[in-house]
């Protein structure tokens, strides 16, 4: 049995070596590195994505601390739909 967990303190190192051996080049772990849970700017989304949902910060600073509930355009409804 595979078991899956959230990502705890202190493993960024250890993820970003294990993504680097196991593709091509660098890019892809950097982009994992990049890449985390929204939670730790204070991101909520709409749906309860929980940890599952992701923010990639596209200039350092961008995102404020405790910026709060993501909401997504109407558009993007018709893909929640179970």
């Amino acid at each position: 049995m595979t078991i899956i967990r959230s990502e705890q303190s202190g493993e960024t190192a250890a993820i970003h070596k294990l993504h680097k051996a196991s593709f091509p080049t660098e890019a892809q772990a950097k982009l994992v590195d990049a890449l985390r849970s929204a939670g730790r700017w204070g991101l909520l989304d709409e749906y309860g994505g929980g940890e599952a949902f992701q923010a990639l910060e596209l200039r350092p600073g961008s995102i404020p601390l405790g910026a709060g509930l993501v909401r997504y355009a109407p558009e993007f409804e018709e893909f929640t739909q179970a």
